[in-house]
C-alpha cells in the first residue's frame, strides 16, 4: 500500500463527529495522498463543497441499503457513510472523486478528529497558519466545536480544516515523530474504529477484511454475541457534541425452549440548555432548516443483530416504540428516529431473541462518538420481554 510496486493514490476522508454518521461523522475535509517506494506526499485537498449532488447513485447500491438509508448514500458526499459498511462507503467515495477530479484512487482511508488527537500525542503540538496551536488536549474541542465560533463562514471553516490537515501531515511525513507513540496512537484509534481502510486491490482488501480496520458489520463467535449500534444525524447541524449517549446490555433465558433474550439499552440526552442554544451559531444548531426546532437534536438510531437472531422490536421509555424493522446483509435490525429538545432524555431498549439455546457474552460495536463510550451490563427483566 505504500507503493512498493509503484505509485499509488489514496483518498483520506476526515469524518466530523459533530454531525454523526454510522461510521463516525459527516465527510468533511479530504486529501489525496500519493505513496511511492515507502514515501508519501499530500498532493491535493478538497472539501464537501467541491462536490455536487450527483444525478442518481454513482454506484449500484444494494436494495437493502436503498431501503434503509436511501439513494442519498451514493448521491451526496456527505452521506456516503449512512451505511455502517465502510467497504461500500469507500467504493462510493472512490467513484465520486473519480467523477469530480478524474483520479481513480487505490483506496480510501478514514480518520476522525479524536484519532487526530491521538496522533498529536506522538507529533507534539503543531502551529497552524491561522495562529492557533493544535495539540492532543485541544484538538477535539477546537475542531468539533470552537471552529464554528471562530469562523462564521463555512468556506473559512473548510480552510481551517485544510490547514490543520496539511500541518499535521507535514509533521508526520518530515519524520519528526516518536515512532513508538505513533504506532500506539494508530493502534488505539484503530481499536475504536476511528481509522478505517478500504482498498481497491483484492489482495490488500483480503488482509484488511480480517481486522477492524475494514469497518465490517459486527462479528459474533461461539462465546460472544455481537450487536451493532449506529447513529445518523438528522438535524443537518453540528449538535452531536451535545448528545450524551449511555449504553448497557442485558441478557437472560426467560423461555422454556432455552433461547436467550438480549437487550441493547440506549439512553440519549440533549445536554444543551435554552440559554446555551441562544448563543450557538446557526451553523451549529441548524437554524431549523431540517424541520427540527432550534436547539433540538434529531437522530436516526439503528441496532443490528447478528444473522440467526430474531428481531423482537423496541421499547421507548418502557412502552412499545414505533420502529422500522429491516435486514441488511443477513443482519436483522431495528431503526427509529428520535428528537430531543434541550435537556430532554429518552431510553430505548432494542430486543432480540437468540437462535441457539445458549446465552453468550454481549458486545456492542458502535458509531465512534466525540467521547469514548463504555458499555455496562444490567439485569434483564423477563416480564418486559417482547414476543
Amino acid at each position: 500500500m505504500l507503493g512498493a510496486d509503484g505509485p499509488r493514490n489514496y483518498l483520506i476522508m476526515f469524518q466530523n463527529n459533530a454531525e454523526l454518521r454510522s461510521t463516525g461523522g459527516i465527510t468533511g475535509a479530504m486529501a489525496l495522498v500519493t505513496t511511492d517506494g515507502g514515501s508519501f506526499s499530500l498532493v491535493q485537498q478538497a472539501s464537501t463543497v467541491d462536490f455536487p449532488k450527483f444525478d442518481g447513485p454513482v454506484v449500484e447500491l444494494p436494495v437493502e441499503t436503498r431501503a434503509i438509508y436511501g439513494n442519498n448514500t451514493a448521491e451526496y458526499i456527505q452521506d456516503i457513510n449512512f451505511t455502517p459498511q465502510f467497504a461500500l462507503s469507500g467504493q462510493i467515495a472512490r467513484e465520486m472523486w473519480k467523477r469530480q477530479f478524474g483520479v481513480e484512487v487505490d483506496g480510501v482511508i478514514s480518520i476522525d478528529p479524536i484519532a487526530l488527537s491521538y496522533l498529536l500525542d506522538a507529533t507534539g503540538p503543531v502551529a497552524l497558519p491561522t495562529g492557533q496551536e493544535l495539540n492532543s488536549q485541544n484538538a477535539v474541542k477546537l475542531l468539533l466545536q470552537d471552529v464554528y465560533s471562530i469562523f462564521e463562514k463555512p468556506a473559512d471553516q473548510n480552510e481551517f480544516f485544510a490547514a490543520a490537515t496539511a500541518t499535521v501531515f507535514d509533521k508526520i511525513s518530515d519524520g519528526g515523530v516518536d515512532a513508538k507513540k505513533l504506532v500506539a496512537a494508530l493502534a488505539k484509534a484503530g481499536g475504536e474504529s476511528r481509522v478505517l481502510i478500504w482498498s481497491a486491490h483484492d489482495e490488500d482488501q483480503k488482509v484488511l477484511s480480517e481486522s477492524t480496520l475494514s469497518g465490517p458489520l459486527p462479528q459474533s463467535d461461539t462465546e460472544t454475541q455481537a450487536f451493532g449500534l449506529y447513529f445518523n444525524d438528522a438535524t443537518a447541524a453540528k449538535m452531536d457534541p451535545y448528545l450524551d449517549v449511555q449504553v448497557s446490555t442485558s441478557s437472560k433465558i426467560c423461555r422454556k425452549d432455552g433461547l436467550p433474550n438480549y437487550a441493547i439499552n440506549v439512553t440519549l440526552t440533549n445536554t444543551t440548555t435554552a440559554e446555551a442554544v441562544s448563543i450557538l451559531p446557526s451553523y451549529v444548531t441548524g437554524g431549523g432548516s431540517s424541520g427540527a426546532p432550534v436547539g433540538s437534536i434529531r437522530t436516526n438510531v439503528a441496532v443490528y443483530g447478528a444473522p440467526g437472531l430474531y428481531n423482537l422490536g423496541v421499547l421507548r421509555d418502557g412502552s412499545a416504540g414505533q420502529y422500522h424493522p429491516a435486514s441488511d446483509s443477513g443482519y436483522t435490525l431495528s431503526k427509529l428516529q428520535i428528537e430531543l429538545a434541550p435537556g430532554e432524555s429518552t431510553t430505548l431498549q432494542f430486543q432480540f431473541l437468540g437462535g441457539d439455546a445458549k446465552s453468550k457474552e454481549v458486545v456492542v460495536q458502535h458509531t465512534p462518538l466525540v467521547y469514548s463510550l463504555e458499555t455496562s451490563t444490567v439485569e434483564f427483566a423477563c416480564e418486559s420481554a417482547l414476543q
